[in-house]
């Protein structure tokens, strides 16, 4: 799993044997929501080799990602203001 984080997009990616699952999403809630939801539609097509393991694996990243901006963020303006 790789996760990335660049001026306010992110990406969480999975390499699987011959495929690759790249998600790029912002940072609004509402964007968080859609790839959340696209992670568990991957999960439930039998037709992909995409599972809930994977699924959960990648949302636990991007939680990672969203604790690291939200430290980042608070730790900017506390820099700023002090």
């Amino acid at each position: 799993m790789t996760l990335v984080t660049h001026h306010e997009r992110n990406v969480v990616a999975l390499q699987k044997d011959n495929e690759s699952y790249l998600f790029f999403y912002d940072d609004s809630e509402e964007e968080r929501h859609i790839i959340r939801e696209t992670l568990g539609d991957f999960a439930a097509d039998p037709d992909l080799s995409f599972t809930w393991s994977d699924c959960v694996q990648l949302c636990r990243g991007m939680q990672r990602i969203q604790q690291e901006n939200d430290l980042g963020k608070r730790l900017f303006r506390k820099s700023r203001f002090s």
